[in-house]
């Protein structure tokens, strides 16, 4: 029962349930003689049975009684019968009443004071079970009590909510005991259908195509439900986090983590908890560390680039074979000279966990909060439930790190792919074997291009409009501290500073060319830096707002760079995201036919493709591989474009990209130049299309100074239709898709220099598909 299924079923088919006491006395009357070997619990048995054996019996009435004190009374009695004292003196939340719809008749404190903190508690779990799971648990019920089914679980059912809790998810589980309730029916019993069954197991999802349903409204349930509460935060918390790591492969590494931090902070239940995970990869016995790792790290965040390779090298006889869990209550208790590393901000108490595997050990966990004593030994034994799944996550990024590495060394340093390299080894052992003075030539002839570039819009203005916010923000913040100096001293020293100041304040509003940049960076640093320092040792009012001026000159958390800060990351972010996706895809691309594939990261990400027989002389190419080459192109700019787009909320400052493909049906030829150690285009018409992709990007319509390339489109750029022709059967499968519009937009391009007569086609994405 814990399955929501969305459904319009009318509540008018739900079984319908009456309060009576009946099923509880039978059932006390029928485990009587069990109870007959102690004289004490035979004589508490009867004495239930005379208290409820004069309670009027209220199954011939939908209303519920009115004598609500002698009710609670009843109730409290049944209560301890049933429960053991442990749990009753537990104080647990448990309610008696109606089942379905639900209809609490009478609620234990702890139940009340959770419907007294939360007044719409039971409103949310009624609005919770979805109308189909009514009708399912009414269908287990009838089979159950009517037709005798067994295994649906000892009669009872449970349904799942959550509730926001100081900033957290906290889940529960209200259990739905039937064991007291009896059933009636009008008439004869149906004949049992096998649909009814597999309806009640979950097998069929609704009762609509059932061939014939159960006619709930000659059911009537007597009797009543015990409802208790339960804290599943944990085991739901935990199920969240596998299927976190179930998605390592298909979402980014940044929002990977921004789960894992949610989900953690909600499984130890403490809302302001930093949590950081560093990876200990080793290169040549050493330990090294990069940018990614050191930002999700609590201890070393702040280092970026600054981390020391001898402050690394100091962790490993920390390290050991295999090394326990750190636990630190208060770091006040720590003397600064004690840690191998720089205090962490904000944090009060921690917990280093080393995450092992095997003899080795992948890297910490790092759990830190803002409040003494927080963090203890129950905290270190919560995590012992959660350690497998990090060592995935550590693997999983370590093994990526590696590939990173490897993939850097091939293509970087040699510059060779899997699908080329075949041709260096022919030309290594042709020089070998006849002693050639030099190396033959490298160059791939007829192989056909696909270029394909994803921009993000107006970068650079976006980053001068992020350091324009930060200079005006630093500015007025030089501006107040000389005001400051104005009152307190004389003001002849600081006024002209002051004027210096509101004129640059005039000219960071206006826009700064480049050499007034440099100009303003030289005032900041050198002048006003300089009259701060001296000006703050004899006022002391003045130096805890000079030093927390300077505090805020910090390039990764101070306020003077915020705005950057945000531009960068979020720059950053997407373009990995961008790479990320092109580098998994290679492996599928490679499958469609082997080709030469080489990207660049410039505002965004752009990549050229080579494809063609003489890449793969053994594997005959065909005009159905290369339209299979084209599909992926327009297919994979589809889906980065809505990676893209799916990302922007979780991004500090909303970026947007824009796609173009450059359509170009004729072979051109790319040869290896040994003293640059990379492919480039040969021959006159080779290097006419690759000046046609460098200045495509600026492309203009025709007629206006509207740019070809915006937001939530794709622009193919081709010179005549002949060349667009191919394209229009992958567009048209997209479009019947859903993934693009229905519209297609004909436009002629202005020219480019040494350009003329280009035209494009610009394709609507749709983000919804």
């Amino acid at each position: 029962m814990g399955t929501h299924i969305h459904s319009n079923t009318p509540v008018s088919r739900l079984l319908r349930f009456r309060l009576s006491f009946q099923p509880f006395i039978h059932y006390l009357k029928k485990n009587r003689p069990e109870a007959g070997s102690s004289r004490l619990m035979s004589d508490l048995v009867d004495y239930l049975i005379n208290r409820l054996m004069p309670f009027p019996d209220f199954s011939q009435t939908d209303s519920p009684p009115a004598d609500a004190e002698r009710l609670k009374e009843i109730f409290e009695l049944i209560a301890f019968s049933i429960l053991p004292m442990t749990r009753v003196q537990a104080d647990i939340a448990y309610a008696f009443g109606l089942p379905d719809p639900i209809h609490i008749l009478h609620r234990s404190p702890a139940f009340e004071r959770m419907v007294r903190d939360s007044p719409d508690l039971l409103r949310e779990i009624k609005a919770d079970i979805d109308p189909v799971d009514h009708l399912r648990f009414g269908y287990r019920q009838i089979l159950e009590k009517a037709y005798h089914v067994q295994g649906f679980g000892n009669d009872t059912a449970f349904f799942t909510f959550q509730k926001r809790v100081d900033g957290l998810t906290k889940f529960y589980r209200t259990h739905i005991d039937t064991t007291f309730i009896t059933l009636h029916w009008e008439g004869e019993l149906p004949p049992l259908q096998e649909a009814w069954v597999n309806f009640a197991w979950g097998l069929r999802q609704t009762v609509d195509d059932l061939p014939t349903s159960l006619p709930l409204e000659h059911f009537t349930g007597e009797g009543f439900g015990f409802f208790w509460i339960e804290d599943v935060t944990e085991s739901e918390t935990i199920q969240q986090l596998r299927e976190v790591f179930t998605h390592l492969q298909s979402d980014t590494e940044p929002i990977v983590y921004s789960r894992f931090e949610s989900g953690l902070r909600n499984y130890l239940f403490q809302p302001d908890l930093q949590v950081g995970l560093f990876p200990l990869v080793q290169i040549n016995d050493h330990l090294v560390h990069a940018p990614d790792f050191t930002r999700r790290s609590i201890f070393f965040k702040h280092a970026g680039e600054r981390l020391e390779f001898e402050t690394l090298q100091r962790l490993k006889p920390c390290m050991g074979k295999k090394p326990l869990p750190i636990i630190v209550p208060s770091l006040a208790d720590i003397p600064a000279d004690g840690m191998p590393i720089d205090r962490p901000h904000n944090i009060q108490s921690f917990i280093l966990y080393p995450i092992i595997a095997g003899d080795n050990i992948l890297g910490v966990l790092e759990i830190g909060s803002p409040h003494a004593n927080a963090l203890n030994e129950q905290t270190e034994y919560k995590l012992e439930a959660i350690v497998p799944l990090v060592r995935e996550l550590l693997l999983y990024q370590r093994n990526q790190f590696m590939g990173r590495i490897q993939a850097t060394i091939r293509n970087q340093f040699t510059s060779l792919q899997p699908a080329v390299e075949w041709k260096f080894y022919e030309a290594a052992w042709s020089y070998l074997r006849d002693n050639e003075k030099q190396l033959p030539a490298i160059h791939f002839p007829d192989v056909f291009p696909l270029y394909g570039a994803i921009d993000i819009r107006n970068s650079s203005s976006e980053r001068n409009n992020a350091i324009q916010q930060d200079l005006v923000q630093q500015l007025a913040a030089v501006d107040a501290l000389l005001a400051i100096q104005d009152q307190a001293g004389d003001p002849s020293q600081s006024d002209p500073l002051r004027q210096d100041v509101r004129q640059w304040q005039h000219q960071v509003a206006n826009g700064l060319s480049p050499d007034a940049d440099a100009d303003l960076t030289y005032f900041l640093t050198q002048e006003v830096s300089t009259y701060l320092q001296r000006i703050q040792v004899p006022r002391p009012v003045l130096r805890e707002k000079v030093q927390a001026y300077f505090t805020q000159l910090d390039p990764t958390s101070g306020l003077f760079t915020e705005h950057l800060q945000a531009f960068e990351q979020s720059h950053a972010w997407l373009n990995a995201t961008l790479e990320e996706y092109l580098d998994s895809q290679q492996k599928n691309l490679q499958a469609i036919y082997p080709n030469y594939f080489e990207k660049f990261r410039t505002d965004g990400m752009e990549y050229t493709l080579y494809a063609g027989q003489s890449i793969a002389p053994q594997k005959p190419f065909s005009e159905e591989d290369l339209q299979h080459l084209r599909r992926w192109q327009l297919v994979s700019m589809v889906e980065m474009a809505q990676l893209s787009h799916r990302i922007q909320p979780h991004l500090s400052l909303p970026l947007r990209t824009t796609q173009l493909i450059l359509v170009h049906k004729r072979p051109v030829t790319i040869g290896f130049r040994r003293n640059e150690r990379r492919f480039d285009v040969e021959g006159s018409y080779s290097i006419r299309y690759e000046v046609i992709k460098k200045r495509i990007d600026k492309a203009s319509i025709k007629g206006s100074t509207e740019r070809l390339t915006k937001p939530d489109t794709i622009a193919l750029v081709y010179a005549n239709k002949r060349e667009l022709a191919d394209y229009l059967p992958i567009i048209d499968e997209l479009q019947q898709t859903g993934r693009l519009g229905t519209a297609l937009e004909y436009l002629d391009l202005e020219p480019l220099q040494g350009i003329t007569r280009l035209k494009a086609v610009r394709l609507a994405i749709n983000y919804a598909a």
